[in-house]
Parts: C-alpha cells; sequence; structure tokens
C-alpha cells in the first residue's frame, strides 16, 4: 500500500511540474518578449543619440564656418508679358483716376523709375 501512495505521490508531483511548466512557459515567453523589446529599444536610442550628435556637429559647423550666399545665382528680373503690362496699366490707370497714393507709386515698385 505505500508502493500505491508513493506512485501516487510521484504521479501526482509530475503532474503538477507539467502543470507549472506551461505557466512558466508563458510567463518566460511574456518575460522575453518584454526584454527583447526592451533590448530592441535601447538600440534604437543608441542610434537616434549618435544621429543627434551628427546633427548638433552639424550645426556647431554652420554656425563657426558662417553660411553665405557667394557663388549663388542673383535672381533674374521677371519680364512681364504683354497681358500683365496691359493688365498692370488698367489697373494703374483705375487706381489715379479714384485718387489712389499707391497708383502713383506702381512704377517705382516696378524699378522703372
Amino acid at each position: 500500500m505505500e508502493e500505491k501512495n508513493s506512485n501516487e505521490i510521484e504521479k501526482e508531483k509530475s503532474e503538477s511540474d507539467k502543470s507549472r511548466d506551461g505557466s512558466q512557459s508563458t510567463t518566460n515567453t511574456k518575460i522575453d518578449d518584454a526584454n527583447l523589446a526592451a533590448k530592441r529599444m535601447e538600440d534604437a536610442n543608441k542610434v537616434k543619440e549618435r544621429l543627434l550628435e551628427r546633427e548638433e556637429q552639424l550645426a556647431i559647423d554652420r554656425k563657426l564656418g558662417g553660411e553665405t550666399e557667394a557663388g549663388g545665382e542673383t535672381p533674374k528680373e521677371k519680364q512681364l508679358t504683354e497681358e500683365e503690362t496691359a493688365s498692370r496699366n488698367r489697373i494703374k490707370a483705375v487706381g489715379l483716376a479714384g485718387g489712389a497714393g499707391w497708383a502713383k507709386d506702381m512704377d517705382k515698385q516696378d524699378g522703372k523709375i
């Protein structure tokens, strides 16, 4: 009878161990997933830190080195089409007829005077 009791106890222990393994494996899986996610975040943060350092260095170089527009092309004056010129003349005529001060300055803005 003692053998049965000891066998039954061993079976119960093995069954309880199996049930523990199931819960432990899911727990370990969740923990492993969390650890993996944390590792990925740490790696991403390291990469981001390196990029920020490079951006800061570029900003410093720009400030210290200065930036000029030397060598850049000067903007060319836009040539108005005949339609645009006629339209501007009509607008100016209406403005002058109404006594508007801005109409007097239209030629100055265009660079004609």
